[in-house]
């Protein structure tokens, strides 16, 4: 709501106000409520069209007219949520207009009304029974009717709680894995779609449930809970272009509202190469970097990964770019790590090859709360080096070492991490700008395949050494190497064969074998196979 507020212009015509009320709605719109509100707001812009005024009659059946559309945006609709409040409100508004003399009186009265119908939404619903709850978005809809009697009253909007709906304790609900279904719940908006909604709502029903589906204008909006987002996003960037996504891992969020293990929030972003199993078992909060390509906008190791972009490049001559990830998504997800913890260590990719570190920065100065604390820790570094850094700050976390020794320890730690990429040739980075474009050109005329690294100040460089075998031979005689990863580009036969070299030198395993992030994929082309470590140092 606070969105639509900033983001709604109000008009002298209802049109217009509800047109831009409709617009904020919908750009603003998260997870089912959020889109069930944003529906709801255009249902009642598309019964104003053309009107200047409407009478109190005309604005009563509008928001009666407007539960249809809010109805049609679920595929599976459901009783004891916010739906059963709008539907609700709206009729006591129709059958009670003719008993109040004044609209202010007839708002003040189905306030009454909607809270009555909202205690009522812990016995539809078996999950909010169990909890004794109810429904967070219907409350936020009595919370909306609150607002709207208090402006008609008053005339002005106030910051100040006046709510008397009853505070929901989300730790009594127990979203535990029983009610989760799917792992990712996913939003996209596609552009440029020219198939029925009908026939999307049926391929988006195939990939889970929670699905909604909904035409705005030009644009259809997208929701689902998935354990494929990549696949959704491949299926639908070949019918229209994806011009928003986010996806929010449901699994973490829930374990770390109810089964949190450790004091300290771990944040990071994709472009750090972790197993996902690693990253689910120890909670660690991860902020994907968008990638844009062929006008379709993508999220790094969430609705792309490295075989997808592989093959979409080569029916491509469009070359991807990156981007930040996004501010909104950032700030969300702070807040709720804010939420939960006192404490928060974040790791970037180097500030060098991206603005992440500077976004992460500036939202986390925003978000400043008194006992609260929040570091932001510029990595120097990308893929398996920053893994081995986040995983390095994970084993201090669950030692239960203090969070200042922990900061300390990471900014001199970094210096011990060293990553050796061997590529098949510099045109990718050289198209990226991770390297100069002369030496790529040089390298490819010679037909080197070169071998890349990150300098002490965090930007990507051309090693004169080629060999990759002899550097680990190298490395294991003149430092103590006390971790060590690999990591590959869709070549997983050569990263076996680099494994089997290291660790007969070296004379322990890698900590895993990870496929490498989209974008980085993307931008050191595919067959790229390296290894990361971290020395033994002095802290």
């Amino acid at each position: 709501m606070n969105s639509i507020i900033a983001n709604s212009v109000r008009n002298s015509s209802i049109d217009e106000t509800l047109g831009s009320i409709s617009d904020a709605a919908i750009e603003a719109s998260f997870g089912d409520s959020g889109t069930i509100i944003a529906k709801y707001f255009y249902g009642m812009s598309q019964t104003a069209k053309g009107k200047k005024v409407m009478t109190v009659e005309e604005f009563i059946e509008s928001l009666n007219d407007s539960v249809r559309y809010a109805y049609d945006a679920i595929s599976h609709p459901q009783e004891g949520t916010i739906l059963t409040v709008m539907r609700e409100w709206g009729s006591y508004l129709k059958r009670e207009r003719n008993k109040h003399l004044t609209f202010d009186k007839l708002i003040n009265a189905s306030l009454h009304y909607a809270y009555e119908v909202l205690d009522k939404t812990k016995t539809l619903l078996k999950v909010l029974s169990e909890a004794d709850v109810v429904d967070a978005g219907a409350k936020g809809f009595v919370c909306f009717i609150e607002g709207f009697y208090s402006f008609m009253t008053s005339g002005t909007l106030s910051d100040k709680n006046i709510s008397r709906v009853e505070r929901i304790d989300h730790e009594k609900i127990s979203h535990s894995i029983k009610h989760l279904n799917f792992k990712f719940c996913t939003e996209m908006t596609v552009e440029g779609i020219g198939a029925d909604v009908q026939n999307i709502e049926r391929l988006v029903d195939g990939y889970g449930d929670s699905s909604i589906v909904n035409r705005y204008n030009d644009q259809i909006k997208i929701h689902v809970h998935t354990d494929r987002p990549h696949q959704l996003a491949s299926e639908l960037s070949e019918i229209g272009k994806i011009t928003y996504s986010k996806v929010d891992n449901m699994k973490i969020q829930q374990d770390i509202v109810h089964n949190r293990k450790y004091k300290i929030a771990l944040l990071t972003d994709t472009i750090a190469d972790l197993p996902d199993e690693y990253i689910e078992e120890n909670q660690i909060y991860t902020i994907p970097l968008i990638m844009i390509h062929n006008g379709s906008v993508y999220l790094d190791k969430y609705t792309t990964n490295a075989t997808t972009i592989f093959n979409t490049l080569k029916q491509s001559s469009d070359y991807p770019k990156s981007s930040q990830p996004n501010e909104k998504f950032i700030e969300k997800s702070m807040k709720f790590l804010l939420e939960h913890y006192d404490e928060v260590i974040g790791i970037t990719i180097s500030s060098k090859m991206s603005g992440t570190y500077e976004r992460m920065m500036q939202a986390a100065q925003k978000l400043s709360v008194d006992g609260k604390r929040i570091e932001i820790i510029d990595s120097s570094l990308n893929s398996g080096a920053e893994g081995l850094l986040a995983k390095h700050a994970m084993d201090m976390i669950k030692s239960g070492l203090d969070y200042d020794d922990i900061v300390d320890k990471l900014y001199k730690t970094k210096k011990d991490i060293s990553i050796f990429v061997k590529i098949p040739d510099l045109n990718y980075a050289a198209k990226s700008g991770r390297v100069p474009k002369v030496a790529g050109m040089v390298a490819a005329s010679l037909g080197i395949k070169p071998m890349i690294s990150i300098d002490k100040d965090g930007n990507g460089t051309v090693l004169k050494e080629f060999n990759i075998k002899k550097l680990i031979i190298r490395m294991a005689n003149e430092r103590k190497i006390e971790e060590y990863v690999i990591v590959h580009t869709d070549n997983l036969q050569k990263a076996k064969e680099l494994t089997e070299h290291a660790e007969k030198l070296l004379g322990f395993p890698p900590l895993y074998i990870e496929s490498v992030s989209s974008i980085v994929s993307a931008f050191i082309g595919k067959g790229a196979y390296g290894i990361a470590f971290r020395e033994a140092g002095n802290v």
